[in-house]
């Protein structure tokens, strides 16, 4: 079974009584703007903002990314507001048109718009560097210190599952994932980046990323559920 951060969420039944067998990998998220608006910097696109009061749209599913655009607000001064959307392709149409020229989105969306330079990427907001993207800093090399916004994809047996069977999924899998030619292929050039790792460094890593999830929630200010 292969289940997301985002998919614990919904799933009928305990999460708790799955067993990672790893962690397959990141998904990239991107903070991009239409280029029309000249921004190629966090610092510029604040400007822009202020330069333009009350006009400025942006997009995300993300709430840590909501978290980090208000924090942007209060503590620069940026003036913008968030727009809902219903999926990746009406959120590309809607930053190249220029009605939402502000976009945090998975970056497999919009590597095309950015190569074609209709957006200008300026920072990659789950602070993991891509090689598609040398150039782009992360949130935390800008000096944010919230949480990042994580996307992750992992593999998990039904409860009870034998450590041995657990194991040799893990070790058959990262056979596959290190072979440089699969990475290139499947994963790093979809926007991804290789997550692999032990079972045991799955369970820590979940323990974390929920820790710093509360974290976030509390930060936003929306109920807990």
């Amino acid at each position: 079974m292969i289940y997301n951060q985002f998919m614990f969420k919904s799933i009928p039944f305990d999460p708790e009584k799955l067993t990672p067998i790893v962690n397959l990998f990141h998904l990239i998220q991107v903070l991009v703007v239409n280029a029309e608006l000249g921004a190629k910097t966090v610092d510029e696109l604040v400007a822009v903002s202020k330069a333009k009061p009350g006009t400025l749209n942006y997009l995300t599913a993300s709430i840590p990314c909501v978290v980090y655009m208000d924090s942007l607000k209060r503590d620069k001064g940026a003036d913008w507001i968030r727009v809902p959307f219903r999926g990746g392709g009406e959120a590309v149409t809607a930053i190249l048109g220029g009605t939402t020229p502000i976009g945090l989105i998975g970056l497999g969306n919009v590597t095309a718009q950015i190569r074609a330079d209709k957006m200008n990427a300026l920072a990659l907001v789950n602070n993991i560097r891509t090689p598609l993207l040398p150039d782009v800093p992360t949130l935390a090399d800008l000096g944010y210190k919230g949480a990042p916004s994580e996307t992750w994809y992992g593999l998990f047996a039904p409860a009870g599952t034998p450590k041995p069977i657990i194991d040799k999924l893990n070790s058959e899998i990262v056979k596959v994932v290190s072979d440089p030619g699969f990475r290139e292929k499947y994963i790093i050039s979809r926007g991804l980046v290789p997550a692999i790792d032990t079972p045991e460094e799955f369970v820590r890593d979940i323990k974390t990323g929920r820790a710093g999830a509360e974290q976030v929630v509390k930060e936003s200010g929306l109920p807990p559920q």
